[in-house]
């Protein structure tokens, strides 16, 4: 894997010159606060993997010339960014910055007064030619009175729209908070923020100095950061772009023998709409021959929508989880991550987390049955124990001149109640029904004994 912190300080040094050339203060290397140091240029979730110095255009931007982009490589962008608002110009841009050897992604910015489905497959459509490594869904629009779900839901249906195509968020922490309500719905997706204080590295994330710093909407690490904007920064080159530091693949970054992200993986269990009656869940898949990470996301069925529940990211293929809803059908899928990106997503496995159907079933496997006579002064009663049953009733009846005659009910915790009987040398039979949290069950068939001690 080549490292590039070399690009990134090679292109402060010629930031610095550009903005004195604008009559701006000379610009320096951030300096690095003590405790993580150096860390704020690296990131748990991209482990051995340098950030990349990029820039992102759009069509306002207009169409690049070779020189320009070959002033950007020299300059140590490593990749490109491409909005895909007008396609045409989408398509020159790519085409140069891909002739220049850069790695490239691409974003659409999501109108929500339009389809969102639409607005992704047209910028799908776009890219599609190209070598595009990520489509970034650019949610930065205003709420214009929209509530936060509606918002969250309009977003899903740009992810969804993605298909196996690789996405991910770009956003603000400010317009994120106030406008989705700081939603952790898509935390399993990467993050691309903007957060313009100038720094190329990640300090605002990592130990943040005000509250609109810091992590939000659940995600953990970043995978880039648009530092400073094109309405600020001084044009690159002669271009107008907004400046980022991003973790992406260097192109011919391939000394692993890996050209692309792992496969999703396969062999999911639980699956198949198992009842799972243990107080947690552990969730696994084959393991993905090179993967570094894995990504677990759950979801609940709740009013007959699956709704999200939470993302686990793990370096390992198996996740322990203790679900907070009891009696509740959830589903999960997963995928897996090495140095070039996260895989397709597996399809989704089902589960069922406690008795989902209702009260228990009548017990079954009654004993002591069949007429057989007891002779000891006490009689135990037992049933086959019910799945996720928290308690039993056993009603006793014996038989007196000829009809049966109720005797007494006992509750117990437990499949099984010792009684002593009054009445000796009579004929009594008993039953049994189970309880969960759906209420009692059906009471189980009459079982007959004779006493006679």
């Amino acid at each position: 894997m080549h490292t590039r912190p070399s690009h990134l300080r090679r292109f402060l040094a010629l930031f610095a010159v550009l903005m004195t050339a604008a009559g701006c203060e000379s610009v320096t290397e951030p300096e690095r606060t003590e405790g993580r140091g150096d860390d704020f240029l690296s990131s748990d979730a991209y482990p051995g993997l340098d950030p990349s110095f990029a820039v992102d255009v759009s069509f306002w931007s207009g169409e690049l010339s070779g020189p320009e982009v070959a002033c950007w490589r020299d300059a140590g962008v490593d990749h490109v960014i491409v909005g895909t608002q007008n396609t045409q110009i989408a398509a020159q841009q790519l085409s140069e910055a891909v002739a220049a050897g850069m790695t490239v992604d691409a974003y659409v910015m999501l109108y929500w007064q339009y389809d969102m489905s639409a607005q992704v497959r047209s910028a799908l459509s776009a890219i599609s030619s190209f070598p595009v490594r990520r489509l970034w869904l650019d949610a930065e629009q205003p709420a214009d009175g929209r509530s936060a779900s509606t918002l969250v839901s309009k977003i899903q249906q740009a992810v969804d729209a993605c298909g196996s195509f690789s996405c991910g968020i770009y956003t603000r922490k400010v317009w994120w908070r106030d406008n989705v309500a700081n939603s952790s719905a898509f935390s399993h997706l990467p993050i691309w923020y903007a957060y313009y204080d100038g720094q190329a590295d990640f300090s605002d994330w990592y130990e943040p100095q005000a509250w609109y710093e810091g992590p939000f909407g659940g995600w953990s690490d970043p995978t880039g950061k648009q530092y400073d904007s094109d309405w600020t920064a001084p044009d690159l080159c002669g271009v107008n772009v907004d400046y980022n530091v991003m973790f992406v693949e260097a192109a011919g970054d391939d000394d692993d023998g890996d050209d692309g992200p792992p496969p999703a993986p396969t062999g999911l269990s639980p699956s198949g709409g198992a009842t799972i009656t243990t107080a947690s869940v552990t969730l696994s898949a084959d393991a993905v021959a090179g993967a570094t990470g894995y990504q677990f996301a759950i979801q609940y069925e709740s009013g007959g929508v699956w709704r999200t529940y939470y993302t686990y990211t793990s370096d390992d293929n198996t996740q322990t989880f203790w679900p907070v809803y009891d009696d509740t059908k959830y589903r999960w899928r997963i995928r897996a991550g090495n140095a070039h990106g996260w895989s397709a997503w597996s399809g989704w496995a089902r589960f069922d987390f406690g008795n989902v159907g209702g009260p228990p079933p009548a017990p079954t496997g009654l004993s002591p049955t069949g007429g057989v006579t007891i002779t000891t002064g006490s009689v135990t009663m037992s049933c086959n124990a019910v799945t996720g049953a928290t308690s039993y009733e056993f009603a006793i009846e014996y038989l007196s001149g000829g009809v049966w005659r109720t005797y007494y009910t006992y509750s117990s915790d437990s499949n099984a109640k010792t009684f002593w009987p009054v009445h000796a040398d009579t004929t009594y039979r008993w039953r049994v029904r189970a309880r969960n949290g759906h209420g009692w069950g059906a009471w189980s068939g009459w079982a007959e004994f004779y006493f006679a001690p």
